[in-house]
Protein backbone atom coordinates (compact mmCIF):
# COMPACT_ATOMS: atom_id res chain seq x y z
CA UNK A 1 0.00 0.00 0.00
CA UNK A 2 1.32 3.51 -0.93
CA UNK A 3 0.16 6.74 -0.81
CA UNK A 4 0.82 8.87 -4.00
CA UNK A 5 1.33 12.56 -4.72
CA UNK A 6 0.19 13.76 -7.91
CA UNK A 7 0.08 16.49 -10.14
CA UNK A 8 -2.95 18.06 -11.56
CA UNK A 9 -2.51 16.64 -15.16
CA UNK A 10 -2.59 13.29 -13.72
CA UNK A 11 -5.44 14.10 -11.33
CA UNK A 12 -7.36 14.94 -14.44
CA UNK A 13 -6.68 12.18 -16.37
CA UNK A 14 -7.51 9.76 -13.58
CA UNK A 15 -10.92 11.85 -13.22
CA UNK A 16 -11.94 10.98 -16.58
CA UNK A 17 -12.43 7.07 -15.25
CA UNK A 18 -13.96 8.16 -12.00
CA UNK A 19 -15.16 11.34 -11.29
CA UNK A 20 -14.29 13.00 -7.75
CA UNK A 21 -16.91 15.34 -6.24
CA UNK A 22 -17.06 19.27 -7.19
CA UNK A 23 -14.86 20.13 -4.31
CA UNK A 24 -11.76 17.62 -5.86
CA UNK A 25 -11.86 19.79 -8.91
CA UNK A 26 -8.74 21.63 -9.63
CA UNK A 27 -10.02 24.56 -11.12
CA UNK A 28 -12.32 25.25 -8.06
CA UNK A 29 -9.73 24.01 -5.77
CA UNK A 30 -6.98 26.09 -7.05
CA UNK A 31 -9.00 29.34 -7.30
CA UNK A 32 -9.45 29.12 -3.01
CA UNK A 33 -5.93 28.20 -2.77
CA UNK A 34 -4.51 31.40 -4.40
CA UNK A 35 -7.07 33.69 -2.32
CA UNK A 36 -6.14 31.89 0.62
CA UNK A 37 -2.33 31.33 0.28
CA UNK A 38 -2.69 27.32 0.39
CA UNK A 39 -1.47 24.72 -1.62
CA UNK A 40 -3.33 21.99 -3.31
CA UNK A 41 -2.32 18.27 -2.33
CA UNK A 42 -3.96 15.88 -4.79
CA UNK A 43 -3.18 12.44 -3.32
CA UNK A 44 -3.87 8.81 -4.18
CA UNK A 45 -4.07 6.01 -1.80
CA UNK A 46 -3.06 2.60 -3.82
CA UNK A 47 -4.36 -0.45 -2.10
CA UNK A 48 -2.82 -3.84 -3.56
CA UNK A 49 -1.25 -2.17 -6.54
CA UNK A 50 -4.91 -0.88 -7.14
CA UNK A 51 -6.02 2.99 -6.73
CA UNK A 52 -8.54 2.87 -5.27
CA UNK A 53 -9.17 6.35 -3.14
CA UNK A 54 -8.52 9.78 -4.42
CA UNK A 55 -7.99 12.64 -1.79
CA UNK A 56 -7.89 16.32 -2.68
CA UNK A 57 -6.41 18.22 0.13
CA UNK A 58 -4.56 21.81 1.15
CA UNK A 59 -1.84 22.24 2.55
CA UNK A 60 -0.68 25.59 4.86
CA UNK A 61 2.46 26.32 5.44
CA UNK A 62 2.79 28.63 9.29
CA UNK A 63 5.78 28.41 11.89
CA UNK A 64 8.12 26.08 10.13
CA UNK A 65 5.00 23.41 10.17
CA UNK A 66 2.77 21.96 7.48
CA UNK A 67 -0.87 21.43 8.23
CA UNK A 68 -2.80 19.41 5.86
CA UNK A 69 -6.60 20.50 5.48
CA UNK A 70 -9.92 20.41 3.52
CA UNK A 71 -10.06 23.66 2.44
CA UNK A 72 -11.99 26.28 4.41
CA UNK A 73 -14.35 27.09 1.76
CA UNK A 74 -15.94 23.58 1.55
CA UNK A 75 -17.53 21.46 3.58
CA UNK A 76 -15.68 18.70 3.20
CA UNK A 77 -12.78 17.12 0.99
CA UNK A 78 -12.69 16.66 -2.55
CA UNK A 79 -13.04 12.75 -3.10
CA UNK A 80 -13.34 9.75 -5.43
CA UNK A 81 -13.33 5.78 -5.19
CA UNK A 82 -12.60 4.04 -7.96
CA UNK A 83 -13.07 -0.21 -6.56
CA UNK A 84 -13.13 -2.87 -8.96
CA UNK A 85 -17.18 -3.16 -10.23
CA UNK A 86 -17.14 -6.72 -9.41
CA UNK A 87 -15.81 -6.43 -5.52
CA UNK A 88 -18.06 -7.68 -3.39
CA UNK A 89 -19.66 -5.37 -0.43
CA UNK A 90 -17.78 -6.80 2.29
CA UNK A 91 -14.78 -6.68 0.54
CA UNK A 92 -15.18 -3.18 -1.26
CA UNK A 93 -15.56 -1.93 2.67
CA UNK A 94 -12.11 -3.65 3.82
CA UNK A 95 -10.46 -2.33 1.34
CA UNK A 96 -11.87 1.27 1.85
CA UNK A 97 -10.60 0.96 5.92
CA UNK A 98 -7.21 -0.25 4.25
CA UNK A 99 -7.17 2.68 2.14
CA UNK A 100 -8.12 5.55 5.13
CA UNK A 101 -5.52 4.11 7.42
CA UNK A 102 -2.49 4.61 4.69
CA UNK A 103 -4.08 8.10 4.42
CA UNK A 104 -3.97 8.63 8.09
CA UNK A 105 -0.10 7.10 8.11
CA UNK A 106 0.88 9.31 5.34
CA UNK A 107 -0.75 12.50 6.98
CA UNK A 108 1.15 11.82 10.06
CA UNK A 109 4.67 11.09 8.24
CA UNK A 110 4.03 14.59 6.10
CA UNK A 111 2.23 16.81 8.82
CA UNK A 112 2.12 18.57 12.18
CA UNK A 113 -1.75 18.43 12.13
CA UNK A 114 -4.09 17.17 9.89
CA UNK A 115 -7.94 17.77 9.53
CA UNK A 116 -9.75 15.76 6.88
CA UNK A 117 -13.86 16.44 6.79
CA UNK A 118 -15.11 13.43 4.74
CA UNK A 119 -18.16 13.58 2.93
CA UNK A 120 -21.18 11.76 3.88
CA UNK A 121 -20.31 8.68 1.72
CA UNK A 122 -17.48 7.80 4.01
CA UNK A 123 -19.39 6.27 6.96
CA UNK A 124 -17.19 3.93 8.91
CA UNK A 125 -14.10 6.25 9.86
CA UNK A 126 -12.39 3.45 12.68
CA UNK A 127 -9.19 3.36 11.19
CA UNK A 128 -8.38 7.33 11.80
CA UNK A 129 -10.18 6.39 15.62
CA UNK A 130 -7.59 3.51 15.78
CA UNK A 131 -4.83 5.82 15.38
CA UNK A 132 -6.17 8.19 17.91
CA UNK A 133 -7.50 10.89 15.57
CA UNK A 134 -10.25 12.95 17.32
CA UNK A 135 -13.30 12.46 15.33
CA UNK A 136 -16.76 15.47 14.76
CA UNK A 137 -19.87 15.13 13.65
CA UNK A 138 -21.47 17.57 11.17
CA UNK A 139 -24.69 17.81 9.09
CA UNK A 140 -25.66 18.64 5.57
CA UNK A 141 -29.04 18.64 4.28
CA UNK A 142 -29.78 16.73 0.91
CA UNK A 143 -32.48 17.07 -1.39
CA UNK A 144 -33.50 14.36 -4.36
CA UNK A 145 -34.36 16.19 -7.54
CA UNK A 146 -37.11 15.62 -9.83
CA UNK A 147 -37.64 17.24 -13.31
CA UNK A 148 -40.71 18.93 -12.91
CA UNK A 149 -41.67 18.13 -9.69
CA UNK A 150 -42.66 19.99 -6.52
CA UNK A 151 -39.79 20.79 -3.74
CA UNK A 152 -41.17 19.65 -0.13
CA UNK A 153 -41.06 23.00 1.40
CA UNK A 154 -42.02 23.36 4.84
CA UNK A 155 -44.40 25.89 5.94
CA UNK A 156 -41.70 29.14 6.99
CA UNK A 157 -39.98 29.10 3.78
CA UNK A 158 -43.15 28.43 1.49
CA UNK A 159 -44.78 31.92 2.83
CA UNK A 160 -41.00 33.58 2.35
CA UNK A 161 -41.54 32.19 -0.57
CA UNK A 162 -44.66 33.29 -1.11
CA UNK A 163 -43.54 36.84 0.30
CA UNK A 164 -41.30 37.29 -2.55
CA UNK A 165 -43.55 36.10 -5.45
CA UNK A 166 -45.82 38.69 -4.55
CA UNK A 167 -43.85 41.48 -3.75
CA UNK A 168 -42.94 41.10 -7.69
CA UNK A 169 -38.66 40.44 -7.66
CA UNK A 170 -36.59 39.33 -10.88
CA UNK A 171 -35.15 36.52 -11.05
CA UNK A 172 -31.62 36.93 -12.54
CA UNK A 173 -28.96 34.62 -13.68
CA UNK A 174 -25.99 37.33 -14.13
CA UNK A 175 -22.83 37.04 -15.77
CA UNK A 176 -18.97 38.55 -15.63
CA UNK A 177 -19.04 42.12 -13.81
CA UNK A 178 -22.94 41.87 -12.98
CA UNK A 179 -22.43 38.85 -11.52
CA UNK A 180 -19.43 39.84 -9.26
CA UNK A 181 -21.07 43.14 -8.25
CA UNK A 182 -24.11 41.41 -6.89
CA UNK A 183 -22.37 38.66 -5.13
CA UNK A 184 -20.17 40.96 -3.63
CA UNK A 185 -23.26 43.47 -2.07
CA UNK A 186 -25.17 40.06 -1.01
CA UNK A 187 -22.42 38.12 0.72
CA UNK A 188 -20.81 41.41 2.33
CA UNK A 189 -24.57 42.06 4.36
CA UNK A 190 -24.78 38.88 5.06
CA UNK A 191 -21.65 38.82 6.86
CA UNK A 192 -21.78 41.55 8.73
CA UNK A 193 -25.01 40.58 9.81
CA UNK A 194 -23.06 37.25 11.38
CA UNK A 195 -20.27 39.78 12.64
CA UNK A 196 -18.00 37.92 10.61
CA UNK A 197 -15.36 39.03 8.18
CA UNK A 198 -15.29 38.22 4.37
CA UNK A 199 -13.85 34.68 3.99
CA UNK A 200 -11.22 35.79 1.64
CA UNK A 201 -8.79 38.91 2.60
CA UNK A 202 -10.41 41.84 0.93
CA UNK A 203 -7.59 42.68 -1.67
CA UNK A 204 -7.98 39.25 -3.28
CA UNK A 205 -11.92 39.06 -2.87
CA UNK A 206 -13.12 40.19 -5.91
CA UNK A 207 -10.40 38.35 -7.67
CA UNK A 208 -11.90 35.46 -6.21
CA UNK A 209 -15.50 35.75 -6.76
CA UNK A 210 -14.66 37.05 -10.48
CA UNK A 211 -12.61 33.45 -10.98
CA UNK A 212 -15.22 31.53 -9.44
CA UNK A 213 -18.25 33.40 -11.12
CA UNK A 214 -16.45 32.35 -14.50
CA UNK A 215 -16.43 28.37 -13.76
CA UNK A 216 -18.01 26.56 -16.72
CA UNK A 217 -19.26 24.25 -13.71
CA UNK A 218 -21.09 27.03 -11.66
CA UNK A 219 -24.12 29.20 -11.96
CA UNK A 220 -25.41 31.98 -9.93
CA UNK A 221 -29.09 33.12 -9.46
CA UNK A 222 -29.62 36.43 -8.19
CA UNK A 223 -32.80 38.11 -7.28
CA UNK A 224 -33.19 41.50 -7.73
CA UNK A 225 -35.84 44.41 -6.36
CA UNK A 226 -35.81 47.79 -8.32
CA UNK A 227 -32.78 46.68 -10.03
CA UNK A 228 -30.84 46.46 -6.85
CA UNK A 229 -29.48 42.88 -6.22
CA UNK A 230 -31.49 41.41 -2.71
CA UNK A 231 -30.12 37.97 -2.94
CA UNK A 232 -27.64 35.58 -4.60
CA UNK A 233 -27.57 31.69 -4.46
CA UNK A 234 -23.68 30.27 -6.33
CA UNK A 235 -23.79 26.50 -7.23
CA UNK A 236 -21.35 24.29 -8.39
CA UNK A 237 -21.88 20.91 -10.21
CA UNK A 238 -20.63 17.84 -10.60
CA UNK A 239 -22.19 14.74 -12.89
CA UNK A 240 -24.01 13.70 -9.59
CA UNK A 241 -25.10 16.76 -7.29
CA UNK A 242 -25.34 20.49 -6.90
CA UNK A 243 -23.77 22.25 -4.10
CA UNK A 244 -24.36 25.86 -2.54
CA UNK A 245 -20.87 27.37 -2.77
CA UNK A 246 -22.11 30.41 -1.55
CA UNK A 247 -24.95 32.76 -1.09
CA UNK A 248 -25.89 35.67 0.23
CA UNK A 249 -28.98 38.24 1.32
CA UNK A 250 -29.13 41.86 2.21
CA UNK A 251 -31.58 43.45 5.05
CA UNK A 252 -34.14 43.89 2.46
CA UNK A 253 -33.84 40.52 1.01
CA UNK A 254 -33.87 38.77 4.48
CA UNK A 255 -37.08 40.30 4.83
CA UNK A 256 -38.98 40.06 1.96
CA UNK A 257 -38.09 36.48 1.49
CA UNK A 258 -35.37 37.27 -1.76
CA UNK A 259 -32.91 34.26 -0.12
CA UNK A 260 -35.78 31.33 -0.31
CA UNK A 261 -36.74 32.55 -3.53
CA UNK A 262 -33.09 32.41 -5.13
CA UNK A 263 -31.82 29.40 -3.45
CA UNK A 264 -35.74 27.58 -4.48
CA UNK A 265 -34.99 28.79 -7.94
CA UNK A 266 -31.40 27.39 -8.06
CA UNK A 267 -32.37 23.64 -6.57
CA UNK A 268 -35.52 23.71 -8.82
CA UNK A 269 -32.79 24.38 -12.38
CA UNK A 270 -30.49 22.42 -10.53
CA UNK A 271 -33.21 19.06 -11.76
CA UNK A 272 -32.71 19.69 -15.61
CA UNK A 273 -28.75 18.68 -14.76
CA UNK A 274 -28.67 16.24 -11.56
CA UNK A 275 -30.51 13.63 -9.18
CA UNK A 276 -29.88 15.03 -5.94
CA UNK A 277 -28.98 18.97 -4.39
CA UNK A 278 -26.55 19.32 -1.49
CA UNK A 279 -26.63 22.36 1.23
CA UNK A 280 -23.10 21.85 1.70
CA UNK A 281 -23.73 22.05 5.68
CA UNK A 282 -25.48 23.03 8.31
CA UNK A 283 -24.07 23.52 11.48
CA UNK A 284 -25.04 26.47 12.61
CA UNK A 285 -28.20 26.65 14.01
CA UNK A 286 -29.98 29.81 12.67
CA UNK A 287 -28.68 28.52 9.11
CA UNK A 288 -29.71 24.90 9.74
CA UNK A 289 -33.27 26.19 10.92
CA UNK A 290 -33.13 28.14 7.58
CA UNK A 291 -31.98 25.63 5.42
CA UNK A 292 -34.44 22.85 6.94
CA UNK A 293 -37.37 24.90 6.03
CA UNK A 294 -36.74 23.40 1.94
CA UNK A 295 -37.49 19.67 3.07
CA UNK A 296 -34.76 17.91 2.62
CA UNK A 297 -33.39 14.86 4.33
CA UNK A 298 -30.60 15.84 7.11
CA UNK A 299 -27.47 13.54 6.33
CA UNK A 300 -24.56 13.59 8.65
CA UNK A 301 -20.73 13.46 7.96
CA UNK A 302 -17.74 12.79 9.83
CA UNK A 303 -14.65 15.26 10.55
CA UNK A 304 -11.36 13.74 11.45
CA UNK A 305 -8.19 15.62 13.25
CA UNK A 306 -4.75 14.62 14.02
CA UNK A 307 -1.43 16.78 15.73
CA UNK A 308 1.80 15.60 16.25
CA UNK A 309 1.54 17.59 19.41
CA UNK A 310 -0.75 19.58 21.62
CA UNK A 311 1.22 22.81 20.38
CA UNK A 312 0.46 21.75 16.87
CA UNK A 313 -3.42 21.41 17.66
CA UNK A 314 -3.02 25.09 19.49
CA UNK A 315 -1.65 26.69 16.52
CA UNK A 316 -3.93 25.19 14.13
CA UNK A 317 -7.42 24.85 15.51
CA UNK A 318 -6.88 28.33 17.61
CA UNK A 319 -4.58 30.72 15.09
CA UNK A 320 -6.97 31.09 12.42
CA UNK A 321 -10.09 32.27 14.94
CA UNK A 322 -7.13 34.45 16.59
CA UNK A 323 -6.21 35.80 12.99
CA UNK A 324 -10.02 36.48 12.00
CA UNK A 325 -10.35 38.07 15.43
CA UNK A 326 -7.43 40.32 14.18
CA UNK A 327 -8.55 40.96 10.78
CA UNK A 328 -12.10 42.23 12.69
CA UNK A 329 -10.49 44.61 14.80
CA UNK A 330 -8.48 46.32 11.97
CA UNK A 331 -11.02 46.16 9.56
CA UNK A 332 -9.36 44.38 6.82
Amino acid sequence: MAVELCDRHTWQELARETEPNFYGRPEWLEIGCAALGLEPRYLVVVVRSVPVVRVALVARRRLGSTYLLTTPLAPYTGWAEAFPDDLEPARRQLRRGEALEELALWCEAHASYGRIVLPPEVEDVRPFIWRGWRTELRYTYRIPLQRGGQLPLRTNARRNLERAQSAELTVRHPTGPEAVDALDATMRATFSRQREPIPIPEKRWRSYLEQVAALPSVRIVSVTGAGTPLATALIGFDSRRSYELHAGTTVEGAANGASVLALWTAIQESADRVSEFDFAGANIPTVAHFKRGFGGRLVPYVAVAWARSSLARWRAERGPALKARLRRMVGT
